[in-house]
């Protein structure tokens, strides 16, 4: 049987902080390659394991 979200009780919740978004315009220059190469980097390093799963299936 699969569980289903009103199956399970929240205990001990945290509330989080609500963060304002910002919005930015990229354009073809060097910041917005450092910025996308950051980013990309450190979502490839959080997920590291599940893309070697996935690419060696």
């Amino acid at each position: 049987m699969i569980k289903r979200l009103k199956d399970f009780k929240v205990e001990g919740r945290k509330a989080r902080p609500i963060i304002p978004v910002l919005s930015m315009q990229f354009v073809n220059d060097e910041s917005t390659k450092r910025i996308a190469t950051y980013t990309t980097k450190h979502i490839i390093q959080k997920h590291k394991d599940e893309l070697n799963n996935l690419a060696y299936k």
